[in-house]
């Protein structure tokens, strides 16, 4: 997991699109996109936006040779445990 408050990284990936499945999603109500290079692809990123130039970018690698669960959702559920501990915003 990566955190990024230099830049708007969730419009840059929107910009960039780099993976060939890019979904936009909602992460514990934050803007996110979803990203991987194929449907059987181990690995997925979730760039989730939290305000202007502040966003996470989190990578989850599954250890499996074949897929047994969606990665996107194991990311997103790591997303949100730490939203759920961030201060409240002012």
């Amino acid at each position: 997991m990566a955190v990024d408050a230099d830049r708007d990284l969730l419009a840059d990936t929107y910009r960039t699109r780099l993976s060939r499945i890019f979904v936009p999603v909602t992460v514990a109500g934050y803007p996110a996109v979803r990203q991987r290079m194929s449907d059987d692809d181990n690995t997925c990123t979730v760039t989730t936006g939290l305000g202007p130039r502040q966003a996470l970018e989190t990578e989850w690698s599954g250890l499996m040779t074949r897929q047994t669960s969606d990665p996107c959702t194991h990311a997103e559920e790591a997303i949100a445990l730490v939203i759920r501990k961030l201060p409240p915003q002012k």
